[in-house]
């Protein structure tokens, strides 16, 4: 099973899941999504979102026909950071 545990934190989020070494023995492995200097959720949320689709190899190509991206944008215009 492929598990993963978002914990909210003072400046972010912790994700927590299970990894395998080689000899199948579990290994507790976190990921750290800190929230910017400027306190921009967006960007956090953004962050947060694509350790998601990673984690769950959720990523796509440009030439698919369906697929899930996630942006951020302004007056309807995409931003990047």
């Amino acid at each position: 099973m492929n598990d993963l545990k978002i914990i909210q934190s003072d400046n972010g989020y912790i994700l927590e899941y299970t990894d395998y070494d080689e000899v199948n023995k579990p290994l507790k492995r976190f990921i750290s999504v800190e929230e910017p200097p400027d306190g921009d959720e967006t960007i956090t949320t953004q962050k947060l979102l694509w350790e998601i689709q990673e984690h769950f190899t959720l990523f796509g190509s440009k030439h698919d026909l369906i697929r899930i991206r996630v942006i951020r944008e302004k007056n309807g215009k995409e931003i990047s950071d």
